[in-house]
């Protein structure tokens, strides 16, 4: 029985929002009053926005008679919500112009009506168009006054969707903390509701994830395909975009296979042109396929999102696609067609770079600790009321007391100005004795260094030196008729290994005299890195290295002839651990002031336990690929003489496999 009753209530909802609609129309059409139709049109309105299948017309139709009744009729507390309606139609549209003039109008009237949330839902709205048309700077501002809103009503519904909408501008800067951070505040603002359930699955996989807890987020990924399949369709919870957040995080981690198959079930769904996320998801498959080595079926997917232009800035997926384009044809050995992607790559790298800087001011500005200020300000609130309630009820006491305290702070200030000074000389004492025991430390270290290093050059010179002294006296022997060019290959080695250890040495010692106070001035580093690879020409060559040089006409201040030192031993590194055929990379990037460039190879790697001392002392010397032979020294130099004009030398591991150097300076203007 009550299984029946159950079924017949659900079918009797069923009905009656299916007749909703048509009984709404029905109350507009026959009532007389002027305010009762306009709260009619707002019902209306609202039942059309939670349809799957948005009819703008109607809406629009709708929405403009909403605005001409509540002019006629003078009721104006009504007009921000059909002004933000007929804006986000047109957005829908993408008919920016007018929605930016339909929301704004609607937010002036919301403003002059002190109507809270309806400046909120406004300002909210007018911040999506803007990003949608990629004008960063507009959004950034709108974004601000939203926020500042939002701080004196923080209990307004939108509070919730400007979180999310800066959880996902710190997700396309791959700020993952910063991400978790809002839209777990985005998370507890939300309403529960239907919405609500895709933040609460995208968070947990998500975190799950970068916990390292792939079991538990693959239980969760469980429960959501089984709640919402890709194959559903539910505008409130955008099945495409849903998917699409959680396959990203799947591929982030490196668990391709689990990505893919999530994508292909949410693009095996026919999707209309609105569906923005479609594109990002076929760019993302594409990526996925290419870790899989599936060239074809990437390549297939990458050329469809390569031909549709990106929607909106969230979800622009060109970069990404253009980059999978050129891992394509480098895995197809399509090198011709390749200059011409990096040429679009590097352009469109750039524009994006801007919206990124744009989004890191953003950050910048809105970055405030929102629940540590609120807590503040009841403190300082309370503490003011208890304050005033004590110097209406006691103010002669307070006046007592206060120069009672005046008396002790004098006489405490006294006493604490000759422990001050007690305290002062004492800390002048232990901070010389802390100088000199690090002057001592630094010298002996030194010393040591310097040691280690005179012994190191008199074997690598004396080992050297020996061998051809020996070579020349057999050839002394042998028949005079006898050819010595048999003799010539291993002199011509010998001869090249003494002459960069003394390069190496005399020019560090050399800089040793002059560095302190020397001046730096501007360099064209881009320059240096062409002339130093011709220069190595010939050793790329022995081992058929290809050289993937990005580094342009980029100025950094230094000195010209340790510069180069620098450069030649890290690039000549950098053959001597490549593989046969394998290739060395430089690219360089800039950090407020500091310029970076970076020598990257394809050799197996240094250890932990070497990247952390490396720099700091003399290495014992490795063999290269081809069993070359160095003196240890070149990097211990090459830190110090990065030091002496004022930059500084990393190393790190690559992801992939390989040793990355850094070197950094200061930037110059040019």
């Amino acid at each position: 029985m009550r299984f029946l009753i159950s079924c017949g209530l659900l079918l009797f909802c069923l009905c009656s929002y299916a007749n909703r609609a048509d009984s709404l129309y029905h109350a507009i059409s026959s009532t007389t009053d002027d305010v009762q139709r306009i709260k009619l049109y707002r019902e209306l309105l609202e039942h059309l926005m939670n349809e799957e299948v948005l009819d703008t017309s109607t809406i629009i139709f709708y929405a403009q008679l909403g605005i001409d009744q509540s002019y006629k009729s003078k009721c104006e507390e009504q007009l921000p919500y059909f002004y933000n309606t007929l804006g986000y139609m047109f957005k829908f549209r993408k008919d920016y112009d007018k929605a930016q003039i339909m929301i704004r109008k609607g937010l002036e009237i919301a403003q002059k009506l002190d109507n809270s949330t309806d400046i909120s839902r406004s300002g909210y709205t007018l911040g999506i168009v803007y990003l949608d048309q990629q004008k960063v700077g507009e959004a950034i501002s709108q974004i601000q006054q939203n926020f500042k809103h939002l701080r004196q009503f923080p209990d307004d519904y939108y509070s919730h969707a400007n979180y999310l909408l800066m959880a996902y501008l710190t997700l396309s800067m791959d700020n993952y903390q910063l991400f978790q951070y809002f839209y777990e505040k985005a998370s507890r603002l939300y309403e529960y509701g239907e919405s609500s359930k895709r933040l609460i699955y995208d968070f947990k996989i998500r975190d799950c994830l970068l916990k390292g807890k792939v079991e538990e987020a693959d239980e969760v990924l469980e429960k959501m395909l089984l709640e919402f399949p890709p194959q559903s369709r539910n505008r409130a919870i955008e099945i495409p975009e849903m998917y699409l957040n959680v396959a990203d995080a799947y591929i982030r981690q490196g668990f391709y296979k689990k990505g893919v198959d999530l994508l292909e079930q949410v693009l095996s769904v026919k999707h209309g042109e609105n569906d923005y996320p479609i594109y990002k998801c076929m760019t993302l498959l594409s990526r996925g396929y290419i870790q899989l080595e599936k060239i074809d079926l990437a390549d297939k997917w990458n050329k469809i999102a390569l031909s549709k232009a990106p929607n909106m800035i969230l979800m622009d997926h060109r970069l990404m696609a253009l980059e999978n384009d050129v891992f394509i044809k480098q895995a197809r050995g399509q090198y011709t067609e390749l200059r011409g992607v990096l040429l679009d790559l590097g352009k469109y790298k750039d524009s994006v770079n801007s919206a990124i800087n744009n989004k890191s001011f953003l950050l910048v500005s809105l970055l405030q600790d929102y629940d540590e200020m609120e807590e503040d300000f009841d403190q300082v609130k309370s503490l003011n009321l208890e304050q005033k309630e004590l110097l209406q009820r006691d103010k002669r006491i307070r006046i007592l007391l206060l120069v009672l305290l005046g008396l002790m702070a004098i006489f405490t200030a006294t006493i604490y100005r000759f422990y001050k000074k007690l305290e002062e000389r004492k800390k002048e004492i232990q901070r010389k004795r802390w100088e000199l025991a690090s002057q001592a430390q630094v010298l002996s270290e030194a010393n040591l260094q310097k040691d280690k290093l005179l012994s190191l050059i008199g074997h690598e010179l004396r080992s050297p030196v020996a061998e051809l002294i020996s070579i020349l006296e057999v050839k002394k022997r042998i028949n005079k008729y006898e050819s010595a060019i048999d003799y010539l290959d291993s002199i011509y080695v010998k001869s090249k290994r003494v002459h960069q250890t003394l390069e190496n040495i005399l020019t560090w010692s050399a800089s040793q005299l002059k560095m302190q106070g020397s001046a730096t001035v501007p360099i064209d580093l881009g320059k240096l890195v062409r002339y130093t690879l011709e220069f190595t020409a010939e050793s790329l060559g022995e081992k058929q290295l290809k050289v993937n040089n990005k580094v342009k006409d980029v100025w950094a201040m230094g000195q010209e002839a340790e510069m180069l030192i620098v450069l030649r031993n890290l690039i000549n590194n950098a053959i001597k651990f490549s593989p046969e055929g394998g290739s060395i990379h430089l690219y360089s990037y800039q950090e407020s002031d500091l310029l970076h460039l970076v020598i990257a190879d394809e050799g197996e790697g240094m250890s932990e336990s070497v990247l952390s001392t490396l720099f700091t002392t003399i290495q014992q010397s490795e063999r290269g690929t081809f069993g070359e032979k160095g003196t240890g020294v070149g990097l211990y130099i090459c830190a110090d003489l990065m030091r002496g004009i004022g930059g500084d030398i990393r190393a790190r591991r690559r992801p992939v496999g390989g040793t990355e150097m850094v070197l950094i300076f200061q930037a110059a203007e040019h």
